[in-house]
């Protein structure tokens, strides 16, 4: 029987060999946008540009701790930026405890400049790594983070010899094997064998010895299950954390995805560390001393004044005098959830605005006690992003916010947000779900709707009114005989509804 098409098939399987292990992985993914906005970022944030290999620039952000912080240099996973909007939510957890942060993007990520490859993951860590050392005063005073991609960014600076204060990893991964544990998670076998072939490691980073050797406390945090690192791969990092005499958390339920989503935030693990690793950051005292300065001497009580210290323990708000308000206002114990969406909000309010309020309007603007439980701290996420839309960057008047809640329906209208139902660790990063409510045609209020949707029609537009002119960061109150008041140009003003 004759041979058919031999030489082209040979041909094609030489080519096929020449070519193995020739190709390089796109591990690190594009994300983020063109510059990093600093509008939401905490007070002293500021842009940074850190040239590396001499061609290009890497780009950022620095966001101060408290007098004489740590620096904690981020490394983000691949699809990560420091240009997105979660990634400031870390940076004011950080800022929250103290403690400095720098994160810049990998080559050719968000605003940095060049070509993206892994191959530069080692050469941007250092360069990320040197800026840290720089402004934290030594190596002693920084502590290297990294998630996914980045754990071995970070691990690459453990084998250079760098001694930081500590090392925490999200979702490690390995250089040798994770390009192909994604073509055999994502294929067919039958596909996955021969692309694999083609394509070289991730990097010449060894996260494995690396570990085993590292000195520094190491913290790591492993998901149940990885299709990027498998079950035996996943114990031979164990056994490399336990040789260096580190710490190894395994999130019970969690994917690769959802552990590294965690690493958006602080989880009680790694705020141990750091407390035991920085035990005078947060400085407690100097942060009450701040919130007392403008405040009446006899404005806070005994129980306000513990409630103050235990709260500025873990938030830092930008003025100081603002941490003073949520205690005498009650919202100091309020709960996680409570205590969230105030702090978001809070956080979009110009900084301005808020430094020039006195303490008697702080405390108005923070106070959400409501007899009929109706003033849903909820709905600020929506009703800030309608004010925004409706008035862009001006401070609206009062009249121009009864206006909007008429003309917008919004007294039988909401727009709030709930905890994320278990099984989406995947948007553990943004925490919550928006709900629309829209009740004027009468249909019936789903659960956990707000209560002020229940109430008569001109009772709920006064309470959105007062939700709304929160939202612009307008303190309003209650005054006697029930008339509705608004803070405007350092005087009370009576709103007409």
């Amino acid at each position: 029987m004759p041979r058919v098409h031999s030489r082209p098939v040979r041909l094609l399987l030489l080519l096929f060999l020449l070519l193995a292990g020739c190709i390089t992985p796109p591990a690190v993914s594009a994300a983020g946008g063109s510059d990093v906005y600093l509008g939401n970022m905490p007070p002293g944030a500021e842009k940074v540009a850190v040239p590396v290999d001499g061609e290009v620039e890497l780009r950022g952000v620095y966001v101060p701790g408290d007098p004489g912080a740590p620096v904690v240099v981020h490394l983000l996973g691949s699809g990560a930026s420091v240009s997105v909007s979660y990634a400031a939510g870390l940076f004011w957890e950080m800022h929250d405890r103290g403690l400095a942060s720098l994160a810049l993007d990998y080559r050719g990520v968000g605003p940095s400049g060049g070509k993206r490859s892994p191959k530069h993951l080692r050469a941007d860590a250092r360069a990320a790594y040197a800026e840290a050392v720089r402004r934290a005063g030594a190596p002693g005073r920084v502590v290297v983070r990294g998630t996914s991609i980045g754990t071995l960014a970070a691990t690459a600076l453990l084998e250079d010899g760098e001694a930081p204060a500590a090392v925490v990893l999200f979702a490690p991964v390995r250089g040798e094997t994770v390009a192909k544990n994604w073509l055999y998670e994502n294929w067919w076998d039958v596909f996955a064998f021969p692309m694999s072939l083609l394509l070289r490691p991730t990097t010449d980073v060894k996260l494995v010895p690396a570990l085993a050797a590292c000195d520094a406390p190491l913290l790591v945090f492993f998901p149940e299950a990885d299709g990027f690192l498998p079950a035996n791969e996943m114990a031979l990092v164990d056994e490399a954390v336990g040789a260096a005499g580190g710490t190894s958390v395994h999130v019970e339920g969690a994917t690769h995805l959802g552990v590294a989503a965690r690493g958006f935030g602080i989880p009680a693990e790694e705020s141990a560390l750091y407390a035991r690793l920085f035990p005078g950051l947060p400085d407690v005292a100097a942060r009450v001393e701040e919130a007392f300065a403008g405040v009446p001497g006899d404005a806070l009580g005994v129980a306000q004044r513990e409630e103050l210290e235990a709260f500025v323990a873990r938030r830092r708000l930008d003025p100081p005098a603002l941490a003073a308000a949520f205690a005498v206002a009650g919202m100091a114990t309020a709960g996680t959830e409570r205590e969230r969406y105030l702090l978001d909000w809070l956080r979009e309010v110009p900084r301005e605005r808020l430094r020039g309020l006195p303490f008697e309007a702080l405390v108005a603007l923070v106070d959400f006690d409501d007899p009929m439980g109706a003033l849903d701290p909820r709905e600020l996420y929506g009703l800030r992003a309608v004010m925004q839309g409706a008035f862009r960057e001006r401070k609206p008047a009062p009249a121009d916010v009864v206006r909007a809640a008429r003309e917008g329906g919004w007294e039988r209208r909401s727009v709030y947000e709930e905890p994320l139902p278990p099984g989406l660790e995947a948007l553990a990063l943004l925490g919550t779900a928006t709900r629309s409510v829209d009740a004027r045609d009468g249909s019936p209020l789903p659960n956990g709707a707000p209560a002020r949707l229940r109430l008569a029609r001109e009772e709920s537009l006064r309470q959105v009114v007062r939700l709304m002119l929160k939202a612009a960061g307008i303190p309003e109150r209650v005054a006697p005989l029930g008339r509705l008041e608004a803070y405007v140009d350092g005087a009370w003003q009576v709103v007409e509804l």
